[in-house]
């Protein structure tokens, strides 16, 4: 049975927030900084949370699936299985309409486009990230802590480049990882317990794949396969 969240536990404070986060690290952040990640985290949907009371059973349903699917940009099999039975069926389809309305040109043609541009883009509906022998060992996720870890991560680095920093570190001993698991300890997650190496390690190999950190975007946009798939030109 889902109960509130003040019966669960306190919201989490931005002094909370600047505490776990200390003064070593410089450049630091600003008490509007820890105030913006203490918000963000606190308006997220969290297992065990009731729905507001104008909240449809969709929103509900839609911000669940976001918090526990969020590391996916989609499903790719099924994405790859749908185009590939839509461009094997296209002759059939075109075909047919010929048969039906053999003078809707119009509608002939849009046909014959969408078949030459549904061939054009499978091998990046299929891949992505450049072809599969290029991306070994590409991260799953399968606990939900690790969806939680990336977005708390997530809302962490996106402040402190905000503050200026130029690198982030996402070792067990960084403040990012001591942050995640204090967050994720506090709204009680499944798998909350994990140790900060896990948490590390987590977040290391999912900077590698899709870029955490800005070095890690940086990094990521350096192969050719990942600045074709965003939009840029390939690097000679």
């Amino acid at each position: 049975m889902n109960t509130s969240r003040s019966e669960r536990y306190r919201l989490i404070k931005a002094e909370e927030i600047a505490n776990w986060y200390g003064t070593s690290l410089k450049p630091v952040l600003s008490a509007e900084q820890f105030d913006a990640i203490a918000q963000t985290i606190n308006g997220w949907w969290w297992p065990g949370d009731e729905p507001p009371a104008d909240a449809s059973p969709e929103t509900e349903a839609a911000s669940r699936k976001y918090m526990e699917e969020v590391i996916y940009l989609w499903d790719f099999k099924q994405v790859t299985k749908a185009a590939k039975t839509l461009l094997d069926k296209l002759p059939a389809i075109q075909r047919q309409r010929t048969k039906l309305v053999p003078h809707d040109y119009v509608g002939l043609r849009a046909l014959e486009q969408l078949s030459i541009l549904l061939t054009e883009t499978m091998p990046m509906i299929e891949f992505p990230w450049g072809p599969g022998d290029t991306r070994k060992g590409r991260l799953q996720i399968s606990k939900l802590w690790q969806s939680h870890a990336l977005l708390i991560g997530q809302t962490i680095i996106s402040e402190m480049s905000k503050a200026g920093h130029e690198t982030t570190s996402i070792s067990r001993n960084s403040v990012i990882v001591r942050i995640v698991r204090e967050v994720m300890m506090r709204m009680k997650i499944e798998g909350a317990h994990v140790t900060e190496t896990a948490i590390s390690a987590f977040l290391v190999r999912l900077d590698k794949f899709y870029g955490l950190t800005p070095q890690g975007v940086e990094t990521l946009m350096t192969t050719n396969y990942a600045r074709i798939f965003c939009g840029l030109p390939a690097s000679s």
